[in-house]
């Protein structure tokens, strides 16, 4: 007989699978410039990581966003300013127009280096690295920027940091089922 706590072991397990789409790297400042709410996310599928590079240069607009790209490599951009959320994987649910262009290189450490620009019609950035530290070169937002003036729209630059590989979630789940087994045969042994 199938033992309960045995299923959802297994069900955790099968879940933590499903959810793996991509390799995702994150924004991680290491300075306090100005734009200090800038924040970056970038997903990648594996294979386009293991080849070491990168380089991709998209525009869509008009209504429906134009074509896909379902081989870019890229699974999504997300620049959380505003309303700037990118997949050349499927059709844009928008009427902005947008672009992204890129060169990164994976490097070891779980880093990324090269460039990012991004824009819509109603936000844009730039980033760049020297090595693995990026910097931001330029971010224009309709929308408010901490710590950033408003001359046509909020506009700032001088932010550093670093791309990192944000650790997959399977190790952690294989860790919560572990435990639970273990608390499992702790509690039958009594």
């Amino acid at each position: 007989m199938v033992n309960f706590k045995t299923c959802v072991a297994a069900a955790l397990c099968l879940t933590a699978l499903s959810s793996h789409a991509g390799v995702i790297y994150e924004w991680h400042p290491i300075t306090n410039e100005s734009p200090k709410d800038f924040a970056l996310t970038l997903e990648f599928d594996e294979e386009t990581v293991r080849t070491g590079s990168i380089d991709l240069s998209i525009s869509r607009s008009g209504v429906g966003g134009g074509y896909i790209f379902p081989d870019s490599g890229l699974i999504s951009l997300r620049y959380p300013r505003g309303m700037f959320e990118f997949s050349p994987r499927v059709p844009s649910s928008s009427n902005l127009g947008e672009s992204v262009g890129m060169h990164l290189n994976f490097e070891p450490g779980g880093l990324l280096s090269g460039y990012v620009r991004g824009s819509n019609y109603q936000e844009q950035f730039y980033i760049a690295s020297i090595g693995t530290l990026f910097t931001v070169l330029d971010a224009n937002s309709d929308s408010p920027m901490l710590n950033c003036p408003m001359p046509r729209a909020y506009q700032c630059a001088g932010a550093t940091g670093e791309m990192r590989q944000v650790p997959e979630p399977m190790p952690l789940a294989l860790l919560a089922v572990g435990a639970a087994a273990a608390v499992g045969v702790r509690r039958r042994k009594k």
